[in-house]
């Protein structure tokens, strides 16, 4: 043994070596990535004052509330469709929904013909939009 240097030489090399080599390059792969990452801290408080210096325009009230009517109607419409055991099809309770909570009165299928439930549920959508 001539190697006062202490380095290895290829001889000397084993499988847990070059394992252990190939888990050392992924850890520091990682820690790479990790270091470029911002913090979560960072990020919340970048949001919260994007939020806090936010201008609402008139606009975005408007897609607001287009969205919150919207999402009532399919909401609506599908709670009636399942409480109808799918008998119904759902186009007729989406239209249903859609004429309860914007409270115009148009009707494709008969009223009186929902279960009691139905026009509950029907009739708590028309009061929740049209206040």
């Amino acid at each position: 043994m001539e190697n006062f240097g202490f380095t290895q030489d290829e001889i000397f090399v084993s499988n847990i070596d070059r394992q252990h080599d190939i888990i050392q390059a992924e850890i520091n792969a990682i820690n790479t990535t990790a270091d470029i990452v911002l913090p979560l801290t960072d990020c919340r408080s970048k949001i919260r004052n994007l939020w806090n210096n936010y201008q609402w325009r008139m606009r975005h009230y408007f897609y607001i509330h287009l969205f919150t009517f919207c999402f009532n109607t399919l909401l609506c419409g599908f709670i009636i469709w399942n409480i109808e055991n799918q008998q119904v099809p759902f186009v007729d309770c989406w239209f249903i929904g859609a004429t309860c909570v914007f409270t115009c009165g148009l009707q494709t299928y008969s009223f009186p013909s929902f279960s009691q439930a139905s026009q509950i549920i029907l009739l708590i959508f028309t009061i929740i939009s049209g206040e």
